[in-house]
């Protein structure tokens, strides 16, 4: 009884042994991952700026329907409401804060700007639309 149990036992670990060898992936196993210290040659940078200084723009204004024109329709689902709250002098500070901002990653889909306000670093990050123009997507 217990020799069947020990047996059941052994052949239990070498099944998962065996399980784990033939299932999993081995570091650096012939894949590389994709270069991300160089940025792509084929983005137009200045239409990505286009559409912060645009975004940025509209925060001046004060005014939340200028600000959500600017958004991808994913995010005025999310931001809607809190943009919508924002009384016009935080609106115009964002602005002001977007002003300072700093290009981080970009590639042919997406951007990524850093700005500070108050001290503390925050992300916006901008999505290619199908015309051509780049949207808020995330603050």
């Amino acid at each position: 009884m217990i020799k069947t149990v020990v047996s059941f036992f052994a052949m239990g670990i070498f099944a998962a042994f065996l399980l784990q060898n033939i299932l999993s992936c081995k570091h650096n196993s012939g894949v590389t991952s994709p270069d991300t210290t160089t940025p792509p040659t084929n983005v137009d940078i200045a239409k990505i700026e286009d559409g912060a200084n645009s975004t940025e723009t509209a925060f001046k204004t004060g005014d939340p329907q200028k600000v959500l024109a600017l958004v991808t329709d994913d995010a005025k689902n999310l931001y809607s409401s809190g943009i919508s709250k924002l009384k016009q002098i935080q609106l115009i500070n964002l602005g002001k804060a977007i002003e300072q901002r700093t290009l981080i990653s970009y590639s042919s889909l997406y951007a990524e700007y850093k700005y500070t306000k108050d001290g503390v670093t925050y992300n916006l990050a901008f999505a290619l639309q199908s015309d051509g123009s780049w949207k808020l997507m995330r603050l």
